[in-house]
């Protein structure tokens, strides 16, 4: 089964997502996160809008895309949650609320039982977050339960395969003799979806399918600096299990293995094989 991209159209010692919680440090990631920022924004110029939609941003970050769809919406609503405290009062504090944007505490598999949600929304959308939710069907239910009929979903998810050189890396380095004590109970608590899951699941919650395209990204970092600060804001499954004093030598170590295999450029960037899958699709 083939799908064309896009036509959208609209008038551990990680056991909990607690533990992951306590080492998200919101400023630090809305340093280090401009290429899931550029990526969202190509995923916001696949939707046309009409300007008075109102728009639900799943796993919204620091609200700098959030931020961009209200822009392209200005007689619309748009509401981002995120299930990080920090990054929603980050949020709130760089772009205000308001009538027309706003930001609130919540994880993506409760959006079913919200029932200030149903039926409010004329698109939801979410980029670069849904890994982190292991159960992506309990999602899909709640955005189905927040669009209006005939509402649009638009997604971008990490795919299987993602930063698999850089998974590989990191496991050599959780495994020696220095830090496997760390992470006997470890487990790799990402979601990397295949594109046949949706194809499946998509279906079977009451969506049609528009568009579902795999693509292969090339996220490049200005430096082995920069690459390191992508690890630390980021790689939570990994550095919630290591104690903070040790966690600058784990992402060197890391990096550092990353890099012996997949060296810099001739410019000193550094480049990492991202797998990516975008999924448009409209409720039934």
């Amino acid at each position: 089964m083939a799908y064309h991209l896009f036509h959208l159209s609209m008038g551990t010692r990680v056991n909990t997502m607690d533990a992951v919680q306590q080492v998200w440090n919101a400023q630090d990631y809305a340093a280090n996160s401009s290429a899931q920022y550029g990526w969202g924004c190509e995923l916001v110029d696949k939707l046309t809008l009409l300007g008075d939609e109102h728009i639900l941003d799943i796993g919204c970050g620091d609200g700098k895309l959030t931020a961009l769809l209200a822009q392209r919406v200005p007689t619309g609503v748009v509401v981002g949650i995120d299930a990080s405290a920090e990054m929603v009062a980050l949020a709130s504090e760089r772009w205000g609320e308001g009538d027309r944007l706003m930001f609130q505490q919540m994880n993506a598999q409760e959006i079913r039982s919200a029932t200030d949600l149903a039926g409010r929304f004329d698109v939801v959308f979410s980029n670069s977050a849904l890994h982190w939710i292991p159960d992506h069907p309990a999602v899909l239910a709640g955005v189905h339960h927040a669009l209006r009929s005939g509402g649009q979903v638009l997604i971008q998810t990490p795919g299987a395969g993602n930063c698999a050189a850089f998974v590989d890396a990191a496991d050599r380095v959780r495994m020696m003799p220095r830090w496997c004590g760390y992470f006997t109970d470890f487990r790799f608590s990402w979601l990397f979806c295949e594109l046949e899951d949706y194809v499946r699941w998509l279906p079977q919650a009451g969506f049609q399918i528009d568009a579902i395209e795999r693509q292969h990204k090339d996220m490049c970092h200005e430096s082995r600096e920069a690459l390191a600060g992508w690890m630390r804001t980021t790689w939570l499954p990994y550095l919630a299990c290591v104690p903070e004093g040790e966690r600058a030598a784990f992402i060197d170590a890391v990096v550092d293995g990353y890099l012996a295999d997949v060296p810099p450029d001739a410019a000193g960037r550094t480049h990492v094989a991202m797998v990516r899958l975008d999924i448009a699709a409209m409720k039934l």
